[in-house]
């Protein structure tokens, strides 16, 4: 027998040896279930007087819901008992809502529950290319390839839940029966019937639940009624998680009570959001970046966006031109109406710009890494430059300002130099604008920098965050091959492939990046009622930005650009404090022991022995409400230093924590995987002791430079 017929043997009795288990399992499951439900007994207890008892308790611990409770009318919903059997009944349709009696039926549910507990899980891949570029990249991958070697042995669910999620409170006896048999350190609650949770009153021992929560300390938020929109659903728990600590969301138990469809479109809608907890949090790398960026240019006086809005700007055309494939479809627009509108271009968008002969008024960009000064300098002819004026964040790289005769920066909301800027007592922080959703792309970027600056009505042209056809940029841009278009440069990695509504056809295929700032614009179109926003883009739909073909669109009158890009110039450009430099050098320079400190407490944390996994999440925890404690204090750029990076770490860590059924087991995984954490932050003391104006200096011209 050859070696390979042997080894597919072996691997085909394995899987065979897996099903079997699987299916042994599963008969010994319903065994039980069939047992539990012969010998069912109805709990026997006074409605009334636990709806009494129920409401002193919310009183106590939600008096917000004692008094929208207190005198609540029923719409749809009823108890009816029926041949001693008590049900919810659906006036509206005219059934029961369970199946059986409702207490039976919950305690049969909870129990199938148990056999398989669903998770809200994100995934950890290990980064293939320049995992050594950055310290975050180099030890992440360490810490999630360690995860990745233990064999997962967790089919249960813990005595110790980190996070918890019920969307249905029905009658609510499920929530009671895991609330009884676990430690859930967060959860949340989802009811979108105010009828359902109200019967739970009389059903549901609240007083128990709420008292043994606060006793365990549980952190416990209710979102009881249906929402506008489930955005605002996805929304919500987004918050809680910020609140919580984001690392949380990396493993989260879902349980779903009913099948019905409001509250199914609910949990739809947070299932497809829930990766974006883990998105945007940054790193320590990034972090340092921002502040070595941000400190040359003010070193190098380039000029700060005002806090101020251009009336004039109001009502003239901007077209924003990002670099998505539908560009080349409305090149000849853009050609034909440059004179009549302001013309912004986005990142790599200005490659394909320049090949088709068309100058834009600004360029933006947003990435802080050398490897935006390497695309721009692809273009040969440095003279194509005079008379752009750059639009860029105070994290971008300072070459790249020198290629631009005119240039503004923008401070970034968030980010560790911005906070140092605004922090500065000698400074005015208000006289300086401060963007917020300018991630993850360019077009964010731009979009932010459009509102600031007065800019109200916005024309998007190849901004499709996604793809309709095969191409997924503009033919003419550094993502295909100048001397063949059809020939796809692969510099465009997808991670997975998401369908999306588009924008002027029926579906379109994104990824996670484009479908998060697609989010993010809708986000921020929301808070900016006053923009008017049109997507001429054929990609995804963009809620909030008006569908029009450009074709179905006429700019009337030619611009005096020169009057008024000098106009922007006298009045929102300004430039920096010179006292600016004296406070980063104070924190940074003077006060870097404080920051050494804080890394070696962190280091002493890890280094301990854990007793539980309840006290393990409590340390994760407490190193991030450690972190809040400098929030308003002229060092809480330490926060902006050290959240992303522990938010990163402290997610595998978590995962780690439940990799075995055995809880001594998983706490020996924890401590062999905290090494590796330990490391991160001795190598993050080491960078900002030797290099704390840190500038990018990674050369990726090889891959990106044909």
């Amino acid at each position: 027998m050859s070696d390979k017929l042997e080894a597919e043997i072996k691997k085909q009795i394995a899987v065979l040896e897996k099903i079997q288990k699987k299916l042994t399992k599963k008969v010994a499951a319903d065994r039980e279930i069939a047992k539990f439900s012969d010998n069912f007994v109805q709990p026997d207890f006074d409605m009334s007087q636990r709806y009494e008892e129920n409401m002193v308790a919310f009183s106590k611990f939600y008096p917000d819901i004692y008094h929208a409770f207190k005198n609540y009318a029923l719409q749809r919903y009823e108890l009816k008992l029926d041949n001693q059997q008590l049900n919810i009944f659906d006036t509206h349709n005219n059934k029961n809502f369970y199946q059986e009696d409702v207490f039976k039926s919950s305690f049969l549910q909870c129990k199938r529950f148990y056999q398989d507990p669903q998770l809200f899980q994100q995934a950890f891949s290990e980064r293939e290319e320049n995992v050594d570029r950055f310290i975050h990249t180099k030890h992440l991958a360490k810490l999630t390839s360690f995860l990745k070697s233990l064999q997962n042995s967790n089919d249960k669910l813990p005595s110790t839940i980190s996070s918890m999620m019920f969307f249905g409170v029905g009658a609510g006896c499920h929530i009671h029966q895991v609330v009884q048999n676990h430690k859930i350190k967060n959860m949340f609650i989802y009811e979108p019937s105010l009828d359902l949770f109200y019967l739970s009153l009389y059903l549901n021992d609240w007083n128990d639940v709420l008292n043994k929560l606060d006793t365990d300390g549980t952190q416990l938020h209710f979102s009881l009624g249906k929402p506008e929109s489930n955005k605002d659903l996805v929304n919500e728990v987004s918050g809680l998680f910020f609140k919580i600590g984001r690392f949380h969301s990396a493993r989260s138990y879902i349980y779903v009570h009913y099948l019905e469809k409001e509250l199914l479109e609910g949990v739809s809608e947070v299932s497809k959001s829930f990766d974006l907890n883990l998105l945007g949090l940054g790193f320590f790398d990034d972090a340092l970046i921002s502040i070595g960026h941000f400190q040359n240019n003010l070193k190098n006086k380039i000029k700060l966006l005002k806090n101020k809005k251009l009336d004039e700007l109001c009502n003239i055309p901007v077209v924003v031109v990002a670099n998505g494939p539908s560009l080349d479809e409305d090149i000849d627009f853009l050609r034909n109406n440059k004179d009549k509108s302001i013309v912004i271009s986005c990142g790599t968008a200005i490659g394909a710009l320049y090949k088709y002969g068309i100058k834009p008024d600004y360029h933006c960009e947003m990435e802080r890494c050398l490897i935006t000064r390497t695309v721009l300098d692809i273009i040969d002819d440095k003279s194509y430059f005079k008379g752009i004026t750059l639009l860029a964040l105070n994290t971008v790289h300072p070459s790249v300002f020198e290629l631009f005769e005119n240039s503004v920066q923008a401070i970034k909301l968030g980010e560790a130099g911005s906070t140092l800027h605004q922090q500065n007592p000698d400074a005015e922080p208000g006289d300086y604008a401060v963007l917020s959703y300018c991630n993850p792309t360019v077009t964010n970027c731009a979009l932010s920098f459009c509102e600031s600056m007065g800019m109200n009505k916005v024309f998007l042209f190849g901004v499709d965050m996604g793809y309709v056809g095969d191409k997924h940029h503009s033919t003419k841009s550094i993502y295909y091959d100048q001397n063949n278009e059809e020939q796809d440069r692969d510099l465009y990695k997808i991670d997975n492939i998401i369908s999306v509504k588009g924008n002027f056809v029926e579906e379109v295929k994104t990824d996670s990046i484009y479908n998060y700032s697609r989010r993010v614009i809708e986000s921020f179109l929301a808070a900016k009622p006053h923009l008017d926003v049109i997507n001429c883009s054929n990609g995804a739909e963009i809620s909030g930005a008006m569908p029009i073909h450009s074709d179905d669109i006429s700019f009337s009158e030619v611009l005096n650009k020169k009057s008024l890009i000098e106009s922007i110039n006298n009045n929102l450009f300004v430039n920096p404090e010179d006292s600016s430099l004296d406070f980063f050098d104070e924190v940074i320079l003077k006060n870097k022991h404080h920051f050494l400190d804080l890394c070696d407490f962190f280091i002493e944390q890890l280094s301990t022995y854990p007793k539980s996994i309840d006290d393990t999440i409590e340390v994760l925890e407490s190193q991030l409400d450690r972190l809040k404690s400098f929030s308003g204090s002229k060092f809480s750029v330490f926060d902006d230093l050290l959240r992303g990076s522990l938010l990163h770490s402290h997610s595998v860590l978590l995962h780690v924590l439940y990799s075995s059924n055995d809880e001594q087991e998983s706490l020996s995984h924890y401590v062999a995987a905290s090494k590796y954490a330990i490391d991160y932050i001795k190598d993050i003391k080491n960078e900002f002791l030797n290099n704390p104006y840190k500038i990018d200096v990674i050369d990726d011209s090889d891959i990106w430079i044909e």
